[in-house]
Protein backbone atom coordinates (compact mmCIF):
# COMPACT_ATOMS: atom_id res chain seq x y z
CA UNK A 1 0.00 0.00 0.00
CA UNK A 2 3.02 2.50 0.84
CA UNK A 3 4.52 1.93 -2.76
CA UNK A 4 0.66 2.82 -4.16
CA UNK A 5 0.86 5.82 -2.12
CA UNK A 6 4.88 6.58 -2.85
CA UNK A 7 4.51 6.05 -6.59
CA UNK A 8 1.48 8.21 -7.03
CA UNK A 9 3.29 11.33 -5.08
CA UNK A 10 6.04 10.57 -7.63
CA UNK A 11 3.94 10.39 -10.57
CA UNK A 12 1.93 14.08 -9.17
CA UNK A 13 5.20 15.85 -8.35
CA UNK A 14 6.76 14.66 -12.37
CA UNK A 15 3.05 15.88 -13.77
CA UNK A 16 3.61 18.90 -12.16
CA UNK A 17 7.09 19.81 -13.38
CA UNK A 18 6.55 19.28 -16.38
CA UNK A 19 3.78 21.74 -16.14
CA UNK A 20 5.74 24.34 -15.05
CA UNK A 21 8.94 23.89 -17.71
CA UNK A 22 6.28 23.75 -20.04
CA UNK A 23 4.79 27.22 -18.72
CA UNK A 24 7.69 28.65 -18.89
CA UNK A 25 7.72 28.51 -14.98
CA UNK A 26 10.87 27.11 -14.41
CA UNK A 27 14.57 28.29 -15.53
CA UNK A 28 14.94 30.06 -18.76
CA UNK A 29 16.20 33.86 -17.74
CA UNK A 30 14.28 35.45 -16.01
CA UNK A 31 10.32 35.84 -15.43
CA UNK A 32 7.32 37.85 -15.90
CA UNK A 33 5.74 40.82 -14.42
CA UNK A 34 2.52 42.35 -15.73
CA UNK A 35 3.37 45.80 -17.77
CA UNK A 36 0.56 48.44 -17.97
CA UNK A 37 -2.11 47.62 -20.47
CA UNK A 38 -2.52 43.88 -18.93
CA UNK A 39 0.32 42.63 -20.91
CA UNK A 40 3.26 40.32 -19.26
CA UNK A 41 6.44 42.13 -19.59
CA UNK A 42 9.43 39.64 -19.89
CA UNK A 43 12.62 40.65 -17.94
CA UNK A 44 16.15 39.02 -19.12
CA UNK A 45 18.92 39.20 -16.85
CA UNK A 46 22.56 39.76 -17.85
CA UNK A 47 25.34 39.87 -15.38
CA UNK A 48 28.26 41.36 -15.57
CA UNK A 49 31.42 39.92 -14.22
CA UNK A 50 35.14 39.49 -14.57
CA UNK A 51 34.74 42.34 -16.99
CA UNK A 52 32.45 40.65 -19.51
CA UNK A 53 28.73 40.27 -20.36
CA UNK A 54 27.22 37.26 -19.21
CA UNK A 55 25.67 36.14 -21.92
CA UNK A 56 27.31 38.46 -24.51
CA UNK A 57 24.12 37.95 -26.66
CA UNK A 58 20.67 37.18 -25.98
CA UNK A 59 17.40 37.49 -27.86
CA UNK A 60 14.07 38.75 -26.62
CA UNK A 61 10.53 39.41 -27.84
CA UNK A 62 9.47 43.59 -28.13
CA UNK A 63 8.31 45.13 -24.90
CA UNK A 64 10.76 42.92 -23.22
CA UNK A 65 13.16 44.64 -20.54
CA UNK A 66 16.90 43.53 -19.70
CA UNK A 67 18.36 43.83 -16.15
CA UNK A 68 21.94 44.26 -15.91
CA UNK A 69 23.70 43.22 -12.78
CA UNK A 70 27.50 44.17 -11.85
CA UNK A 71 29.36 41.61 -9.78
CA UNK A 72 32.39 43.50 -10.66
CA UNK A 73 34.01 45.82 -8.18
CA UNK A 74 34.43 48.54 -11.30
CA UNK A 75 31.84 50.31 -12.33
CA UNK A 76 30.24 49.23 -16.40
CA UNK A 77 28.05 50.66 -18.00
CA UNK A 78 25.25 48.70 -21.08
CA UNK A 79 25.74 51.80 -23.50
CA UNK A 80 24.10 51.37 -26.90
CA UNK A 81 26.76 51.41 -30.05
CA UNK A 82 24.16 53.36 -31.45
CA UNK A 83 24.57 57.12 -29.59
CA UNK A 84 21.13 57.58 -28.22
CA UNK A 85 19.37 54.20 -28.15
CA UNK A 86 19.86 53.20 -24.20
CA UNK A 87 22.52 53.62 -21.78
CA UNK A 88 22.19 52.15 -17.99
CA UNK A 89 24.33 54.59 -17.01
CA UNK A 90 26.46 53.33 -14.23
CA UNK A 91 25.82 50.19 -13.27
CA UNK A 92 27.44 49.93 -9.39
CA UNK A 93 28.32 46.89 -7.99
CA UNK A 94 24.99 44.89 -7.11
CA UNK A 95 22.18 47.57 -8.38
CA UNK A 96 20.73 46.23 -10.82
CA UNK A 97 19.59 48.46 -13.42
CA UNK A 98 17.13 48.02 -16.71
CA UNK A 99 16.69 48.77 -19.92
CA UNK A 100 13.43 48.48 -22.23
CA UNK A 101 13.39 46.99 -25.72
CA UNK A 102 10.46 47.88 -27.38
CA UNK A 103 11.13 47.63 -30.89
CA UNK A 104 12.31 44.85 -33.08
CA UNK A 105 16.29 45.36 -34.03
CA UNK A 106 19.53 44.06 -33.29
CA UNK A 107 21.28 46.46 -30.79
CA UNK A 108 24.95 46.43 -30.23
CA UNK A 109 26.31 47.76 -26.85
CA UNK A 110 29.52 48.42 -24.50
CA UNK A 111 30.91 49.48 -22.02
CA UNK A 112 32.09 53.30 -22.06
CA UNK A 113 34.75 52.37 -19.22
CA UNK A 114 36.09 49.39 -21.06
CA UNK A 115 35.79 49.35 -24.55
CA UNK A 116 36.55 45.76 -25.48
CA UNK A 117 33.47 44.61 -23.23
CA UNK A 118 30.64 44.12 -25.93
CA UNK A 119 26.83 42.48 -25.96
CA UNK A 120 24.09 42.45 -28.46
CA UNK A 121 20.37 42.17 -27.64
CA UNK A 122 18.32 41.16 -30.67
CA UNK A 123 14.66 41.87 -30.85
CA UNK A 124 12.19 39.79 -32.07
Amino acid sequence: MKLGIALSTLAAVIVAAIGLALAGGVGGGGGSAPAAGGAAEMTTKVTVQDFNFEPPAIQVKAGSKVTFTNKDSAVHTATSEQEGLFDSDDLEQGKPRSVSFDKPGTFAYFCVYHATMKGEVVVK
